[in-house]
C-alpha cells in the first residue's frame, strides 16, 4: 500500500543516509563493546566518540551521555528516582502513568495548551524533588517554556539550599523537541533530559539520556555495568552510531526543515480556516510539523478509518497509547469529547509535499461533508 504518511510524530522513516550509515555499522561494530580483545575495543571506541559527538550536539559533557533502548525506559529511570514530583496531564505515558500510580502532583493544562509558571511555582512545597515538563508536546506539538522555569528555579532553589532543603531537579522528555528546536541544556537549564531515535528518522532501539553530573540516579533493573551501571545490557552500537547520524543531520538541517514544514501548515491551515466542522488547536505557541484538529460530527474511529481507507495515516494521541484516546486526560481537558467528536493529529516529514497535504485537505474536507452527524 502506498500511504501518504502524515504520523511523523509517533514514528519516523529512517533517513536514506542514515540508513547507508547503520548498515555500514552492522557489518563493521558487531562485536560486544564490553569484552577485551581488540575487536571489541574498536566497538567500544566508536561508542564513546558517538557520545563526544551527541554531548557536542546538546553542550553537555561526554560523562553526561548514557545510552538507553528507549524512551520510555529513560523516562521510567529518571522518575524512579525521586520521590515527590510535580508533572503534566499531557506527558507521554511513561510518565504520566508513573505519576498516577505513585499518586503525585498532576497539573492540567488549559485550551492553550501551555502550561502556567505561576500554578508550577504555587504548588511546590519543601518535598518537592523534580519537575518533569515535555519540551514539545507530542499531541498537539505546543512549545513549553523549559527555559523561562529552570530560570525561576534558580531563585526557588537558592532559597531552599540556605534552608537546608534539596534543589528542586528538572527533567524535560525532548523526543519530539529535537526534530524542531535546538536543545542545548544549558540553555534551556534542565538537569535531564530525554531523546528518543524513532523521532529522528533513526532506527528505533535507541534513547539518549543526558544526566547533570550532580545528579545521581537509580537503575530499574540489574544486571552488567553499562552505562557506568545505570542501564544493564550490551549496547546497541551500530543503532547508537545511527542516532548520532540523525542527529547530526537534523541538527544541521533544523532551519530548512522548519522552513518547509511551515509553508505546509501554512497551507493546510488556510484550506480548511473556513470549515465550520474543524478546529484546529493549539496553534499558538506550537511547532510547525504538528497539526491536531477537532472535528465536529464526525466519530474517532469513523474518520481515522475512513482517512486510512483514502490512503492516509495519521495519528490520534499517543502512539503509545493504543486505544486509550477515550480516557486521555490530556485530550478530554483540552474539549474532546464536548466539544469535538473525534481529534485528528497531522505531522509532517522533511519529505512531505505540498501536493500531498493539497490532497490530504481533499479527502478530509469530502469525508467530513459525507460522514458528518
Amino acid at each position: 500500500m502506498n500511504q501518504i504518511y502524515l504520523d511523523n510524530a509517533a514514528a519516523t522513516k529512517v533517513d536514506d543516509f542514515v540508513l547507508e550509515k547503520y548498515l555500514q555499522y552492522i557489518q563493521e561494530f558487531w562485536a560486544n563493546p564490553s569484552s577485551y580483545h581488540s575487536t571489541a575495543r574498536l566497538v567500544r571506541a566508536e561508542l564513546e566518540k558517538a557520545r563526544i559527538e551527541i554531548s557536542q550536539i546538546i553542550g553537555s559533557l561526554s560523562q553526561e551521555v548514557f545510552f538507553v533502548p528507549s524512551s520510555t525506559i529513560a523516562n521510567n529511570i529518571v522518575l524512579n528516582s525521586f520521590e515527590n514530583i510535580i508533572g503534566f496531564d499531557f506527558e507521554h505515558p511513561s510518565i504520566e502513568k508513573q505519576l498516577i500510580n505513585r499518586n503525585q502532583k498532576i497539573l492540567q493544562i488549559d485550551s492553550s495548551c501551555v502550561i502556567n509558571l505561576d500554578k508550577i511555582i504555587e504548588v511546590i512545597d519543601d518535598k518537592t524533588e523534580l519537575i518533569t515538563l515535555m519540551y514539545v508536546n507530542n499531541i498537539v506539538g505546543t512549545i513549553q517554556p523549559i527555559a523561562e522555569l529552570c530560570k525561576r528555579l534558580e531563585t526557588i532553589n537558592t532559597l531552599r539550599i540556605k534552608n537546608h532543603l534539596p534543589a528542586i531537579r528538572v527533567h524535560s522528555d525532548c523526543s519530539q523537541a529535537f526534530k524542531y528546536l535546538d536543545c542545548k541544556v544549558k540553555e534551556l537549564g534542565c538537569d535531564m533530559m530525554t531523546l528518543s531515535s524513532s523521532k529522528i528518522n533513526a532506527p528505533k532501539g535507541v534513547s539518549v539520556l543526558y544526566v547533570s553530573k550532580d545528579v545521581h540516579l537509580n537503575p530499574i533493573f540489574l544486571g552488567g555495568s553499562q552505562e557506568k551501571g545505570l542501564i544493564s545490557g550490551t549496547e546497541n552500537v551500530p543503532a547508537i552510531l545511527a542516532m548520532m547520524e540523525a542527529m547530526k543531520k537534523l541538527d544541521f538541517d533544523r532551519k530548512k526543515t522548519n522552513e518547509h514544514f511551515a509553508k505546509l501548515k501554512k497551507y493546510l491551515l488556510n484550506s480548511i480556516q473556513s470549515e465550520d466542522k474543524i478546529s484546529v488547536l493549539g496553534v499558538e505557541k506550537n511547532v510547525a510539523g504538528i497539526v491536531l484538529f477537532g472535528i465536529h460530527g464526525v466519530e474517532q474511529e469513523t474518520i481515522l478509518t475512513a482517512l486510512d481507507l483514502d490512503g492516509f495515516a495519521v495519528g490520534s494521541s499517543s502512539s503509545c497509547s493504543t486505544g486509550a484516546i477515550e480516557e486521555n486526560r490530556f485530550l478530554r481537558s483540552i474539549g474532546y469529547g464536548k466539544d469535538f467528536d473525534s481529534i485528528i493529529r497531522i505531522s509532517f516529514a522533511q519529505d512531505t509535499t505540498l501536493e500531498q497535504i493539497k490532497l490530504f485537505v481533499v479527502s478530509l474536507k469530502n469525508i467530513i461533508a459525507k460522514l458528518s452527524n
